[in-house]
C-alpha cells in the first residue's frame, strides 16, 4: 500500500506561528490582489482550541470550499473532526495576536488576531459524506466545504467551479498547447531545510500530469511540484486551495489541494477535482 500525505498543517507550531519570511507557495509569488476570494481557514475542537489550518476558496456568501481532510477527522494525521472554523482573507502577512499562547481562544484574551480573532467569516466545517477520514485512492471523497453563519467582512467577489467535464477537456487539450493552471495557498512556502510558514496569500503554475491515470481514476489530477514543471508546488497548509484554469474569460476552479506523493513537499500534488457532478452536488448542498 502506497503512502500519501495530506497537505493540511500538521502541527500546532504550523497552526499558530508564521516562521520566516515568505517567498512563495513553493518557488512561486505573492499572490497580491489577484485572489481576494482565496482564504485561510482555521479548524477548532469541542474546547475552541485551533488545531489545524488549510487553504480555500469562497463560492457564495454562504459557502467556502476546501478539502475534507480538513472538515472532517483525519485519520491519518491523528486530527479530530474540527466543531467550528473561522475565515481569514487578507493577502498577508496576516497578524498574530501577540497575547496568545495556545490552548482554547474562549481562555484568556480578549483576542483580537489570528488565530483566535480578527477573522471575516466563521462557521461550521462539513466534510462530503463519502470523507472516511483517510486519503484512499482513486477515489477519497477529499472535498468539504464550511457553511458560514457569520461574516463580519467577506470580499466582493467569488470563485467559480468549472463546468462538469471540464478537466478532460483541459487533458485534451495538451497534444497543441499547455493549458494555464495555477495553484494558490497560505501553505508553508518551505519546508526542509528550515520551515518557513508566513500566514500569506502565495502563487505559482503549475503542469499538468497524469488525468485518469489507474492511481486516480477520473476522480483526481497529478500535477507537477517541487517546482516540477511549473515555478511552484504545494505544501503543507495549501489542502483545500484551488487548482485553477485560465479559460480566457477568467479562471474557474477544477480541482482542490488533496495530497503530495511524497513527504516534506517534495513530490508532485494530487488534487481533487470539483469538475464532477459528485462534488457539484455535494457542495451545492445536495
Amino acid at each position: 500500500m502506497r503512502s500519501f500525505w495530506a497537505v493540511a498543517a500538521l502541527a500546532a507550531a504550523v497552526v499558530t506561528f508564521g516562521v520566516g519570511a515568505a517567498s512563495a507557495i513553493q518557488f512561486g509569488e505573492p499572490d497580491g490582489d489577484r485572489h481576494p476570494w482565496v482564504g485561510l481557514v482555521v479548524l477548532y475542537d469541542g474546547s475552541d482550541t485551533p488545531f489545524l489550518r488549510c487553504s480555500g476558496s469562497l463560492l457564495s456568501p454562504t459557502t467556502f470550499l476546501t478539502a475534507g481532510h480538513c472538515t472532517g477527522a483525519d485519520i491519518g494525521a491523528g486530527t479530530p473532526a474540527p466543531t467550528s472554523a473561522r475565515i481569514w482573507f487578507g493577502e498577508g502577512p496576516i497578524a498574530l495576536d501577540p497575547t496568545y499562547t495556545g490552548g482554547p481562544c474562549s481562555v484568556g484574551g480578549p483576542y483580537t488576531g489570528y488565530p483566535c480573532g480578527g477573522e471575516d467569516a466563521a462557521g461550521t466545517p462539513v466534510p462530503h459524506p463519502g470523507w472516511n477520514g483517510l486519503i484512499t485512492l482513486p477515489q477519497s471523497s477529499d472535498v468539504g466545504v464550511v457553511r458560514i453563519t457569520s461574516a463580519p467582512s467577506l470580499p466582493d467577489t467569488y470563485g467559480t467551479l468549472a463546468p462538469i467535464g471540464a478537466v478532460d477537456e483541459l487533458a485534451a487539450q495538451r497534444g497543441n498547447r499547455q493549458p494555464a493552471l495555477s495553484i494558490v495557498g497560505y501553505g508553508a512556502q518551505d519546508w526542509r531545510p528550515v520551515l518557513v510558514a508566513s500566514l500569506q496569500r502565495m502563487r505559482a503554475t503549475v503542469k499538468l500530469g497524469n488525468v485518469q491515470s489507474s492511481l486516480l481514476d477520473e476522480w483526481g489530477i497529478r500535477m507537477s511540484g517541487s517546482p516540477g514543471g511549473g515555478n511552484g508546488g504545494i505544501c503543507y497548509g495549501d489542502s483545500g486551495g484551488p487548482l485553477l484554469h485560465d479559460t480566457g474569460d477568467g479562471e474557474v476552479i477544477v480541482a482542490i489541494t488533496s495530497f503530495v506523493y511524497g513527504p516534506n513537499c517534495t513530490g508532485p500534488g494530487g488534487f481533487y477535482r470539483v469538475d464532477i457532478a459528485y462534488a457539484q452536488s455535494f457542495i451545492a448542498g445536495g
